[in-house]
């Protein structure tokens, strides 16, 4: 519906464009192309370059315009095409092999982001005619108690992340100390095994 309404309007408003642009164009015709001239230097300069000014801007505005209704049209077209496919499928219990083939047409996956404290990773999904698919999100606003759970249950994570490299720090100091226990006996040993000379 949204996008009968923009595209008639950009119609309306090229049309009206296109007529204005004309009717100059017929103006100068009808006065002739020296008349025009000679009229134009003597009398009235600024009108002439005022018209000069409005058949640039309608032609700039022409082509824009001309510019966002083929991309309209095209994306009509493409949205038409995905439906057609999208009603191939009206009911499925599981996603096949060959759904995934004609209606995904790249994926995208992002390097994993941890600066917030949990791991985000970005995937985006370009979908056969109609391009990058962007899953809606609810923006809601946390209550006082969903806040006061989130804040604490960080502070558990980081807790726990500080009680972990804690042991992990010990554990590799107790390794450490036992690999220079193991290499003094066995240079203990050696010395005690050689015979005396």
């Amino acid at each position: 519906m949204g996008w009968d309404i923009s595209c008639v309007y950009f119609n309306m408003r090229l049309s009206k464009y296109q007529k204005s642009n004309s009717l100059l164009v017929q103006i100068v015709e009808i006065a002739g192309g020296k008349c025009y001239n000679l009229f134009a230097n003597l009398f009235c300069p600024s009108l002439t370059d005022a018209y000069e000014t409005e058949q640039a801007e309608l032609r700039a505005q022409s082509a824009e315009l001309q510019v966002l209704l083929d991309e309209y049209e095209h994306d009509g077209h493409n949205a038409e095409r995905f439906l057609v496919l999208a009603k191939k499928y009206p009911t499925f219990d599981e996603l096949t092999p060959q759904m995934l083939h004609e209606f995904v047409d790249k994926v995208f996956i992002h390097e994993g982001d941890k600066s917030s404290g949990e791991r985000r990773q970005q995937i985006d999904i370009h979908l056969n005619f109609i391009g990058q698919f962007k899953v809606p999100q609810e923006i809601s606003e946390l209550t006082p108690e969903e806040l006061a759970a989130a804040e604490k249950k960080l502070e558990r994570k980081l807790a726990r992340r500080a009680y972990h490299k804690q042991w992990r720090d010990k554990k590799k100091a107790e390794r450490a100390a036992a690999k220079t226990e193991a290499e003094t006996t066995v240079v203990a040993d050696d010395s005690t095994t050689k015979p005396a000379a």
